[in-house]
């Protein structure tokens, strides 16, 4: 039970080494947060990603629901973070067109792949599809 207990602590510590660059990024971000805590995981990625982003950004829409009224490849503007939500993760206030809208934040890329905001979304990115 010992040599058990121990592989769940060290694979809780080193989950995200295996990601690569993105990964220690991820892990450094969420250091020591119990990562099956997701609220608390996307409390933490929302403070960092509101103190670290530099609004406006422009991004593109990378996948939406068939329903939605905004479809991928849609050009919008995130204006900030609004809110958690428990199924779609971090929703961005976004602009398309002159209307203000809320889209989740996964499904948005930045355009300018060499600013500090393409990475830091990125990264928020991949943790939530691998969460």
């Amino acid at each position: 039970s010992d040599v058990k207990k121990m592989q769940d602590e060290l694979s809780e510590k080193y989950y995200w080494s295996s990601f690569g660059e993105d990964g220690l990024r991820i892990a450094a971000v969420l250091d020591g947060t119990n990562r099956e805590d997701e609220i608390k995981c996307f409390a933490i990625w929302h403070k960092y990603l509101d103190n670290s982003l530099s609004f406006p950004i422009k991004a593109v829409v990378s996948e939406s629901e068939e329903n939605d009224k905004i479809k991928e490849g849609t050009n919008v503007i995130i204006s900030s973070l609004s809110k958690v939500d428990e199924s779609y993760g971090i929703l961005a206030a976004i602009t398309f067109k002159g209307v203000k809208s809320e889209f989740p934040l996964c499904d948005l890329e930045v355009l300018d792949n060499n600013s500090a905001s393409y990475q830091s979304i990125n990264d928020y990115i991949v943790w939530f599809a691998n969460r």
